[in-house]
C-alpha cells in the first residue's frame, strides 16, 4: 500500500495530548510487536512501487490510450482517487464521496444483461499500442500481430516520475500489458496480463487477474463486480479477492460495499477489508468499517465514521475500536479537528499502528479501484 500515513492533520493528533484511558493498563491487551507490524504493513507497497507497476498504472491516463466515451466522467473520478491523489489529501475517508459517484457511473453505464457484451471494442482487437515519440502519445503498431486476438496490447516503458510519461528517447519497453476480453452474454470478463522483458527477472508475469461484472435491472438496480489474481514486483507477491457491490446506482444515496482480502508472502501477511458505505442524503455519508490483519496475532479495527459535506468542507466523525486477538486494544473517537486516540499510555509505535490501522481500509480500498480502472475504461 502507499507509503503516505502520517500526514497533515494526522501528524497534528499523533502528537497531541491523548485522552484518558478508555480500558485499564491492568487488563487491556498488549500489542507483542508494534514496530514490526508497522514495518510489515509497509513493505506491502513495495509491490505497488516496482517499475512494471507504476507504468501499469499510469498507462490509461497516456495520450493516445482509447476510452470508451461513457465512462470518461467515471474514469476521471477514478483517476482523481487514486493513491497518487490522496497523497495531497487533508483527511482519509473524505474522498470515498468521489469513489462512491465512480462507481455508480460505472453502474449506470453497464449495458443490461441479455445482449452480448463487450469490453474492448471490435475495432480494437487484435491490435498492439506503442509510444510513438514524435507524436508523444500511443498509437497503433500496423507492423505488430502478436496481441491475442481478443484483446489489446499495449507496450510499457520505464515512466519519468515527473510527467508519468515514457521517460527515454527511443522509450525503453519494460513489460507488455494484455486485455483480453472474455465477456459472455450475461457477464463482463477482462483478463489483465503484465509480461515483463526478461531482463526482469524469471517471472512470466508480475501482474496477472481478472475483472467480472455483473448487473441486474434495466435501468440498473445491482451493480457486481470483481478482481482476482496476483501483483508481484519479481520478489514479492501479494494474492488478492475483491468485490464492489452498488444498490440502487440511479439514486443520489446509492449504498456500496466493498469486501478486499490480500495475502502477502513476504513478510507472510494477511489482510481483510469489509466496508459499507451508506447515504443518508447527499451530504451526509456512513462508512461502516472493518478492517484486520493477521500478523502472529490478529489485529483488527472496526465501527463507524460519518462524514457530512459542507459548502467549503468536510467534517469527519470516528467512534472506532482497535482489537488484538478480539480485546480492545484502543480507540479512536471525536470530530475533525478534535480527533482523539485512547488510551494515553500509548507509546509512539503503538500510536502509529492505530493510525495505520485507520488508513488501511481506504488505502487498500484505492489500490483495489486502481485496479479495476482497465474494466471501466474500455467498457462499451
Amino acid at each position: 500500500m502507499p507509503a503516505y500515513r502520517r500526514r497533515t492533520w494526522w501528524d497534528v493528533a499523533a502528537t497531541a495530548a491523548l485522552v484518558a484511558a478508555a480500558c485499564s493498563e491492568a487488563t487491556a491487551p498488549k500489542l507483542n510487536d508494534p514496530a514490526q507490524l508497522n514495518a510489515d504493513l509497509q513493505a506491502v507497497s513495495v509491490v505497488f512501487q516496482s517499475a512494471i507497476f507504476r507504468s501499469f498504472s499510469t498507462l490509461l491516463a497516456q495520450p493516445g490510450v482509447p476510452a470508451s466515451a461513457a465512462l470518461m466522467r467515471a474514469g476521471a473520478l477514478v483517476r482523481a482517487t487514486t493513491p497518487a491523489a490522496l497523497q495531497r489529501a487533508r483527511q482519509p475517508y473524505v474522498e470515498s464521496a468521489a469513489r462512491a459517484e465512480a462507481l455508480r457511473q460505472f453502474a449506470l453505464a453497464m449495458s443490461p444483461a441479455g445482449t452480448m457484451l463487450s469490453v474492448i471494442p471490435d475495432m480494437l482487437k487484435g491490435k498492439t499500442f506503442v509510444w510513438n515519440t514524435d507524436l508523444a502519445r500511443y498509437s497503433i503498431d500496423q507492423t505488430r500481430t502478436d496481441a491475442d486476438p481478443n484483446g489489446v496490447r499495449f507496450e510499457l516503458y520505464r515512466i519519468d516520475p515527473a510527467t508519468k510519461l515514457p521517460a527515454d528517447n527511443p522509450p525503453t519497453a519494460i513489460a507488455e500489458l494484455d486485455l483480453i476480453d472474455r465477456s459472455t452474454t450475461d457477464t463482463y470478463e477482462l483478463e489483465v496480463v503484465v509480461s515483463p522483458t526478461p531482463e526482469f527477472g524469471a517471472l512470466s508475469r508480475f501482474v496477472d487477474y481478472t475483472i467480472t461484472a455483473t448487473t441486474q435491472g434495466n435501468p440498473v438496480t445491482l451493480f457486481q463486480a470483481a478482481a482476482v489474481g496476483f501483483v508481484s514486483d519479481g520478489f514479492h507477491r501479494l494474492d488478492f479477492n475483491a468485490t464492489f457491490t452498488v444498490t440502487n446506482p440511479s439514486s443520489e444515496t446509492p449504498n456500496i460495499a466493498v469486501n478486499v482480502t490480500w495475502t502477502f508472502n513476504n513478510p507472510a501477511l494477511s489482510i481483510a477489508v469489509h466496508e459499507s458505505v451508506t447515504w443518508q442524503d447527499p451530504s451526509h455519508l456512513t462508512l461502516s468499517i472493518n478492517s484486520s490483519v493477521a500478523h502472529g496475532q490478529t489485529v483488527a479495527l472496526g465501527g463507524i465514521v460519518r462524514m457530512a459535506f459542507g459548502a467549503t468542507d468536510t467534517t469527519l466523525t470516528a467512534n472506532l475500536a482497535m482489537t488484538v486477538d478480539g480485546a480492545v486494544f484502543a480507540r479512536i473517537t471525536g470530530t475533525t479537528p478534535n480527533i482523539q486516540f485512547s488510551p494515553s499510555t500509548l507509546n509512539e509505535e503503538e500510536l502509529l499502528a492505530l493510525v495505520n490501522m485507520f488508513a488501511l481500509a481506504v488505502e487498500v480500498e484505492d489500490t483495489m479501484q486502481s485496479l479495476f480502472d482497465p474494466l471501466e475504461h474500455f467498457v462499451i
